[in-house]
């Protein structure tokens, strides 16, 4: 497998933001290494190496990438994540012994148990590397992220979107996409599986509901015992 990056250079000499912001994402992620060769398409020379490989595979964003596989096929990558992704496949993470690692986290537990945050995760990121991930809901997950982010080391970021996110959410993961530098994994439920669960526990939901409305619904006076009513008015 051989890796081509194809990054744009302005008129000034400057490399074009997306293409830093790419770069830097890869080198987090422990997948700059993979990187074979790095092309530049000049913004001011059309008949750059980079504007010609854009035209021919029909590109008109920078950065993208070339994958060019054992058998000679290339794809075509305009996504670092896409492209990350696409390499952790090829080139799997062996699996954990889980004994040794069940061992290994009560060690460190034990270790960590009156560590800073700070420390926390550092040593998961360490351990981990690339394939710690941290789960954000737009909310105080920011704190992990930006202890995260300034170990230097690698990591993931993903959000789960159900679908009924507010509007506020998705301005603000936008917002710290922006001032971390970093990408944010969208991921998406299983519409069909989702809907069946919906059902379900729709169902079972609004059964519970009405079995509480009922047994919490307020006695009337008229059905209270004389005793009932003067310990009720006491």
């Amino acid at each position: 497998m051989k890796v081509t990056m194809i990054k744009k250079r302005l008129a000034d000499g400057s490399a074009c933001a997306k293409c830093v912001e790419a770069e830097a994402l890869l080198k987090r992620r422990d997948a700059w290494t993979f990187v074979d060769a790095v092309v530049w398409a000049d913004e001011g020379d059309p008949t750059s190496e980079g504007m010609r490989l854009a035209e021919e595979h029909g590109v008109e964003l920078a950065p993208f990438f070339l994958v060019r596989d054992d058998e000679g096929e290339t794809t075509v990558y305009t996504s670092a994540l896409k492209l990350h992704r696409a390499l952790l496949k090829a080139h799997p993470t062996p699996a954990p012994d889980m004994v040794s690692q069940s061992i290994s986290v009560e060690a460190h537990a034990h270790r960590l148990e009156h560590a800073e945050p700070q420390q926390v995760v550092r040593w998961a990121l360490e351990t981990h590397g690339s394939r710690l991930a941290i789960a954000f809901s737009g909310a105080e997950d920011v704190a992990l992220i930006d202890m995260a982010s300034k170990t230097g080391l690698p990591f993931e970021v993903f959000i789960l979107d159900t679908g009924r996110l507010h509007p506020e959410t998705l301005r603000f993961v936008e917002k710290v996409r922006a001032h971390y530098g970093i990408e944010i994994s969208v991921m998406y439920p299983n519409a069909e599986a989702l809907q069946a669960f919906a059902d379900v526990s729709g169902r079972a939901l609004g059964e519970a509901m009405r079995r509480y409305a009922k047994c919490s619904e307020p006695v009337l006076p008229e059905a209270m015992s004389p005793s009932d009513k003067e310990q009720a008015t006491k």
